[in-house]
C-alpha cells in the first residue's frame, strides 16, 4: 500500500476511500431523504399520508446509472492513477445509489396500491373551522356618579395670613 500526500501529510488511500464513503453514504439517496413511506399503525379508515410521486427514485436511478459509466469509463482508461480506488468508490456509490432507488420504487408503489385501496384521493381531507363561539354583549355603561363638590374658602378670609409676594427669578448675568 503507497500513501499519498494530502495537505502536506501521508494519506494511505484506503483511508481515503472509507472517508468518502462515509461521506456519500450520509449525503446520498433522495429517495431516503425524500420519500415518506406509508405508516405501519394506520387504522381504518384513516388519512394516507404518503408519497406517491417517483420523482426522487428516478433522480437516483440517473445517478446510478451515471456512476456505473463513469466506473466503467475509468475502468477503461490507461493512463488512471488509482485506478481500481477510482473504480472502487464509482460502484460502491452506484450501489447507494441504486438501494435508494429501490427503497423510494417499492414505497412509492406501496403508497399509490394503499390509496387505490381505500378509495380515497391524494388530496387531504377539508379542514374543519371551529363555530365561533357566542359571546354575550357587554352590559350598557351606568349613568356616571356626579362630581365631588369643591368647596373653596371666599376670598379674604380673616384667619389666614397673607402670603408673600413673589420674588423675581435670578437670570444667569445677575450678579449676587
Amino acid at each position: 500500500m503507497r500513501a499519498t500526500p494530502v495537505g502536506g501529510r501521508l494519506v494511505a488511500p484506503r483511508l481515503v476511500v472509507a472517508l468518502a464513503l462515509a461521506a456519500v453514504a450520509t449525503t446520498s439517496g433522495c429517495s431516503w431523504i425524500f420519500v415518506q413511506p406509508l405508516r405501519e399503525e394506520r387504522g381504518r379508515g384513516d388519512y394516507i399520508d404518503c408519497t406517491t410521486n417517483r420523482a426522487a427514485p428516478v433522480l437516483d436511478t440517473i445517478f446510478t446509472l451515471t456512476n456505473i459509466a463513469s466506473a466503467i469509463y475509468v475502468a477503461s482508461e490507461n493512463n488512471v492513477t488509482n485506478k481500481g480506488t477510482a473504480v472502487t468508490l464509482g460502484l460502491s456509490v452506484a450501489a447507494l445509489w441504486a438501494l435508494s432507488a429501490g427503497y423510494g420504487y417499492s414505497h412509492t408503489s406501496e403508497c399509490e396500491e394503499a390509496m387505490e385501496g381505500s378509495g380515497r384521493s391524494y388530496y387531504p381531507p377539508p379542514r374543519v373551522r371551529p363555530r365561533p363561539q357566542y359571546y354575550p354583549p357587554p352590559p350598557p355603561p351606568t349613568a356616571a356618579p356626579p362630581p365631588p363638590e369643591v368647596v373653596v374658602p371666599p376670598a379674604g378670609t380673616p384667619g389666614a395670613p397673607p402670603s408673600p409676594p413673589a420674588a423675581p427669578q435670578r437670570q444667569d448675568n445677575d450678579e449676587p
